[in-house]
């Protein structure tokens, strides 16, 4: 009956003392640290390609105050880092910013989505009070800075750009960019001092005189319906301007 007892008494310390231990070994145990930084970047074509790894490498580190390597995870502040990258790199999308198991802090980059280039003679100002004559339009109808050196392959905007004229710009690009015709087709848009848009066509040697840009879809209805019954017959160098700037009318002017 003792021995009973002793050996109840004996195992019931036992998983103490191991519960003990495990509670210890927990709360003492060292917080883990940052062996380094991963970059990955989302693109969104092959051909657009504005942020580098090496510039964002080199952002981070030049972060007043920033350390990373050899650091626990508590001392890096992933949401101040995220704000930091996206307050200071503008062809940045969204930034993910986080610890991983293997002990790495990886910064995961998507990049905007330019559809339509600017270049305007006179400045126009972004919501942030930036003044850029030089830039792209992403899909989400915000201004992202012309990158020296890189030219990709999408309608230009020419003349003279005002600030108001940026919405009704992007929404004219998005239709572009899903138009199989139109996409392949509008090369260069023209915005002259009345705010009045002309269009340059990869095919022929004409202008596509729209006016403004309301009601482009239908226009630009009417203009496929001139170049399907009127351009076999005639040419497609026979009018000098195509004009659908008058609701309902197409004008070809020689």
């Amino acid at each position: 009956m003792i021995k009973t007892v002793f050996k109840v008494i004996g195992l019931t310390l036992l998983v103490g003392y191991l519960l003990a231990a495990g509670i210890l070994y927990g709360c003492w145990r060292p917080e883990p640290r940052y062996k380094g930084i991963h970059i990955s970047i989302d693109y969104p074509s092959d051909e657009a390609h504005f942020v580098s790894e090496a510039s964002i490498r080199q952002l981070v580190t030049n972060k007043p105050g920033f350390r990373c390597k050899g650091q626990p995870f508590s001392a890096v502040n992933t949401l101040e880092l995220t704000q930091y990258l996206e307050e200071h790199n503008r062809l940045i999308r969204h930034v993910a910013c986080y610890h991983t198991p293997d002990s790495l802090l990886r910064i995961d980059i998507e990049q905007r989505d330019p559809i339509i280039r600017v270049k305007s003679q006179n400045d126009v100002r972004d919501a942030q009070g930036h003044a850029m004559r030089d830039f792209y339009i992403d899909r989400d109808g915000e201004m992202m800075p012309a990158q020296l050196g890189t030219a990709i392959r999408l309608p230009l905007v020419t003349g003279h750009v005002r600030a108001s004229d940026l919405q009704p710009l992007h929404d004219f690009a998005l239709y572009l960019k899903h138009h199989d015709f139109w996409a392949d087709d509008i090369t260069q848009i023209y915005l002259d001092e009345k705010g009045d848009v002309s269009l340059i066509p990869r095919i022929g040697d004409h202008l596509i005189e729209l006016g403004s840009l309301d009601g482009y879809d239908e226009k630009l209805d009417h203009v496929r319906e001139f170049y399907d019954q009127v351009m076999p017959r005639r040419g497609w160098n026979a009018y000098h301007v195509i004009s659908v700037k008058y609701d309902g009318q197409v004008v070809g002017r020689k």
